[in-house]
């Protein structure tokens, strides 16, 4: 199983595009035409797809809840009556595809949030250097004439 940390913008992608279609399963090809720049698109949904496994003597067994996608299968008898399953084009996101989106999409306003934060700390003294700068251009005329007019009227006293 790939980690979250591991998940690229493209994964967050394809996973919101399966949820678009939830509880539906989404077909490979629709996933394909959504995505059709992209030439890894089966290695990514195979990724998303891959169970971590328990390791026991001579066999191991799939760990529930530890994919992000579930590939669906048809069941087929050979002519030996033995049953195969054969993927059937289909996927479906879990629970963990979910809490995956939602998790993305929380970090993803947390650094908008910080952004902001940062660009107005880095600008507001500036801003505030530039209108106290044109406030004092503007402004000092005013003051000067007015200081002048007051000591006047104090001379006639």
């Amino acid at each position: 199983m790939i980690s979250f940390n591991e998940l690229k913008d493209i994964d967050i992608d394809i996973l919101k595009f399966v949820l678009i279609h939830h509880p539906n399963p989404v077909s490979l090809n629709s996933i394909h035409q959504k995505f059709n720049n992209s030439k890894t698109i089966d290695f990514r949904i195979n990724l998303l797809s891959k169970h971590d496994r328990k390791h026991l003597p001579h066999m191991s067994i799939p760990i529930k809840n530890t994919t992000y996608l579930i590939p669906l299968y048809d069941d087929y008898q050979d002519e030996l009556g033995i049953t195969h399953q054969v993927s059937n084009g289909y996927v479906k996101i879990t629970n963990l595809g979910i809490k995956a989106i939602e998790d993305y999409d929380v970090i993803q306003k947390r650094k908008y949030k910080q952004t902001l934060e940062d660009r107005f700390f880095k600008f507001a003294p500036l801003i505030i250097s530039i209108l106290s700068f044109l406030f004092s251009i503007f402004y000092r005329p005013c003051f000067n004439q007015m200081l002048y007019t007051v000591l006047r009227l104090m001379r006639r006293c």
